[in-house]
């Protein structure tokens, strides 16, 4: 297993300044880096591939997003950014895709009730396979990123990739599961050989907030354990930081906190 970080806390700035972002997360002792495609692109290949290789930091896996409802209305439509996504990293030493499942933010009189309805969401999730088999034959591992509303409904949308969408890996955010009242060992007890990326984070219930790694009440301890005796050696564990301070001593932190259970 290797430990990366997630490059969304300094947001556009791994576009405008590749370099110097690069060479700070390559300090921080982390191994690799998460970049998304909504702040890099699909453009500048060449360029992040020398960036990469000179300051000695892996790109993890690239984000992306679809939202989960256009795989009932458009389909092959919503598949294009994510394909696109693929044929971005299908070359690359990290051939790791994090697809998240995207729900637009509604009042509840006009929440799309299609994502309770368990037939409609057993469609979303048989699609999502037919795009995880896609990224199979080019060679890329896609990997679905929850929020918190995959939970909602006692898990409706989580347990329904799980059943259905058999060749999707999760890429478990463990905050926004531990967030919902699910437990990262459990989902990964039941749903054996499906991970192969996660998402660290830490989640104080005081507050209900994320908080930077060991200030919250996750069991770090545990989760590592599990995590060590079920991920391979190209596999990823994944610090995010999306929001606060843009700052590169926080990574460092949390690479030290999480040497101790290494």
């Amino acid at each position: 297993m290797k430990l990366g970080c997630h490059a969304v806390l300094f947001k556009d700035k791994i576009a405008a300044e590749t370099e110097q972002v690069l060479s700070q997360i390559q300090q921080t002792g982390f191994a690799g880096a998460e970049i998304g495609s909504r702040f890099f692109g699909t453009d500048k290949k060449e360029y992040l591939q020398q960036m990469l290789k000179k300051h000695g930091v892996e790109m993890a896996g690239m984000h992306s997003g679809i939202l989960l409802t256009d795989v009932l209305d458009k389909k092959e439509e919503a598949f294009q950014d994510v394909i696109k996504v693929m044929e971005f990293v299908r070359d690359m030493p990290d051939k790791n895709v994090i697809m998240t499942g995207l729900n637009k933010p509604q009042a509840a009189e006009t929440a799309d009730m299609r994502l309770a309805d368990s037939d409609m969401v057993k469609e979303i999730a048989i699609g999502l396979n037919e795009l995880a088999q896609i990224a199979g034959e080019k060679g890329v591992r896609l990997h679905y990123h929850n929020h918190s509303w995959e939970f909602e409904n006692n898990g409706l949308i989580f347990h329904s990739i799980g059943k259905y969408a058999v060749n999707l890996n999760f890429a478990l955010d463990t905050g926004w599961a531990y967030s919902m009242g699910y437990d990262p060992v459990a989902l990964m007890e039941q749903y054996p050989d499906r991970f192969h990326y996660v998402h660290l984070r830490d989640y104080k219930k005081e507050s209900g907030e994320f908080v930077d790694l060991g200030n919250g009440n996750m069991n770090y301890k545990d989760m590592m354990e599990k995590l060590k005796a079920i991920m391979g050696r190209e596999d990823w564990a994944v610090v995010e930081y999306e929001t606060g301070e843009e700052d590169f001593t926080r990574y460092v932190h949390a690479y030290e906190y999480l040497q101790k259970f290494i």
